[in-house]
C-alpha cells in the first residue's frame, strides 16, 4: 500500500505516519526509483501496527511508552498501571473544578479576578491546557503556509 491508501484505511494524516516511522515505531518497506525519489510501502503488518499506534495515542500513551512496549511485551502491565494512575489524578482534577464551577457561589462571580479566586483552590494543582481552544486547534491545520501561520499568531 502507498502512504495515501494507509492514510484513508487509518485515519492518520500523512504527517503522522512519517512521524511514526521516524520515531521509530514503524518500519515500512522503501523503495528508490530511477530518479531518486524515496516510496514508502507498507504491508498489512504494517497497516495493524498503525492501527495499534493510533488507538494507544489516542489512549494517552507516549510515542516513547509505545515503543518501549513493542520493544519489551513485559512492561506493558507497569504502562497501563502508570496510564491509569495519570488518568485518575485528571480525573480528580477535573472533578474538583467542575464542583466548584457548579457550585452557586461561582456562578455568582461579577469578573475573572473573582472567579480566579474561587477557582483557586480547586484548578491550583491542574495542569495548564497545551491549547486554548478548538479554533486554535483548527486554525492551525488550516493555515500552513508561513502567510498562514502569521494570520494564525496575528488572531489567535
Amino acid at each position: 500500500m502507498r502512504m495515501k491508501e494507509i492514510c484513508e484505511k487509518t485515519g492518520l494524516t500523512d504527517r503522522a505516519v512519517r512521524l511514526y516511522i521516524s520515531s521509530g515505531l514503524l518500519a515500512p518497506k522503501r523503495s528508490t526509483s530511477y530518479n531518486g525519489y524515496t516510496s514508502i510501502h507498507f504491508s498489512q503488518e504494517d497497516l495493524k501496527k498503525l492501527e495499534s499506534i493510533a488507538v494507544l495515542r489516542r489512549a494517552g500513551f507516549s510515542m516513547s511508552d509505545i515503543r518501549e512496549m513493542q520493544n519489551d511485551a513485559s512492561c506493558i502491565t507497569g504502562k497501563i498501571q502508570s496510564r491509569c494512575s495519570e488518568l485518575e489524578k485528571e480525573l480528580a482534577e477535573k472533578s474538583m473544578i467542575l464542583k466548584a464551577l457548579s457550585a452557586s457561589e461561582t456562578t455568582k462571580a461579577d469578573s475573572v479576578d473573582e472567579l480566579a479566586a474561587l477557582l483557586k483552590e480547586p484548578a491550583g494543582s491542574a495542569s495548564v491546557p497545551k491549547e486554548d481552544s478548538i479554533m486554535r486547534k483548527i486554525s492551525k491545520k488550516c493555515f500552513t503556509t508561513e502567510y498562514g501561520r502569521l494570520l494564525h499568531c496575528r488572531f489567535w
